[in-house]
């Protein structure tokens, strides 16, 4: 997501992994721009996957194209090599693509850009000779001293994706200049402790997570996406969630004091990054598909406990409440 404001519009420009990400992301970044920065007219930039939520969301907004990075995964594992294949073409096109962005912020007389997370309005920002501001949670893996292969490969990853920027703020529910930024419907939830656990995975996990749990609980599993029940509901009165560990869910189960049973992507470093932060937090477990018996039955033997510390204050270094009110004081400052 990007944001280039001008006298009468602000470029929304949704960044491309949300091809993948669940629709509450999309809702929360909405919310972010229409509530907190007050933003009253919205130019987006975006792949066509998002173009209905933001015309739902803003139905005065003009939409247009934003190239899209697309990532192809072989079960849960990043295939890097068919990646690179399939997004060969666009990089090509890419200084096109910025050139073509350029000109619509010169156009609408844009006099900054906020973005999340993906290089091409950054870079038109900086033709433009306008201020960049990035505002995401994957820069986070910057700030490790993690040297394997993943944490290297996330690092430059991660320093291509951000693009040319003059001011960075990282939002994370550690180590972060500003905590998460949560839904509105999140942060109006009234938490409580019922008899089912949330699961939200991959489909290609999906099969042995249900088997692995159904021998271990015989407490109701809420699978989501699901027909039936809100997820946010089922959220804030769970006993626990079982998910993979990526930075939204992992915030909001962290507000709403849920133990959580997280299972970083293969070769994701951020992902890692966070399961393993949530596994210090004392709020959860960092688990891994090779092992999940052994991981469930560990969750499992905890979760009271969990539940118990769930209820304090978080620990020192961590943020589990909404900070999208200070995130936006911020940019707006910035």
């Amino acid at each position: 997501m990007s944001i280039a404001s001008t006298p009468t519009y602000y470029g929304y420009e949704n960044c491309n992994s949300y091809k993948r990400r669940r629709k509450g992301t999309c809702d929360q970044n909405d919310c972010f721009l229409s509530e907190a920065l007050k933003i009253p007219r919205a130019l987006f930039l975006g792949p066509a996957t998002v173009a209905p939520m933001v015309s739902r969301a803003f139905p005065e907004a003009l939409v247009l194209p934003l190239p899209l990075l697309k990532i192809v995964m072989n079960r849960e594992k990043i295939d890097l090599l068919k990646t690179s294949i399939d997004n060969f073409d666009t990089l090509l096109q890419s200084p096109a693509a910025v050139r073509q962005i350029s000109d619509q912020l010169r156009l609408l007389r844009s006099e900054g850009v906020l973005s999340d997370f993906e290089p091409y309005s950054t870079k038109a920002g900086r033709r433009t000779g306008i201020p960049v501001l990035q505002l995401n949670h994957p820069a986070i893996v910057l700030r490790s001293q993690a040297i394997q292969p993943d944490a290297l490969l996330s690092k430059i990853v991660a320093g291509s994706m951000m693009g040319d920027y003059d001011h960075c703020l990282i939002s994370s529910f550690y180590r972060g200049d500003i905590g998460p930024i949560l839904r509105e419907d999140v942060c109006r939830a009234e938490p409580d402790y019922g008899d089912h656990i949330v699961v939200y995975v991959r489909d290609s996990m999906l099969s042995a997570v249900k088997t692995a749990l159904k021998k271990r609980t015989s407490r109701e599993l809420r699978i989501f996406p699901h027909k039936k029940f809100d997820f946010i509901e089922s959220l804030a009165s769970c006993s626990g969630v079982v998910a993979t560990s990526g930075h939204q869910l992992s915030s909001e189960a962290l507000h709403l004091g849920k133990p959580i049973f997280s299972i970083p992507m293969e070769g994701q470093f951020e992902q890692r990054l966070n399961a393993m932060m949530i596994e210090r937090s004392g709020r959860g477990i960092q688990a891994g598909m090779g092992s999940i018996e052994d991981d469930l039955n560990r969750y499992f033997n905890r979760l009271e406990g969990k539940m118990e510390a769930s209820r304090n204050p978080a620990p020192e270094g961590y943020c589990f409440h909404d900070e999208s009110d200070r995130a936006a004081s911020l940019a707006q400052g910035l």
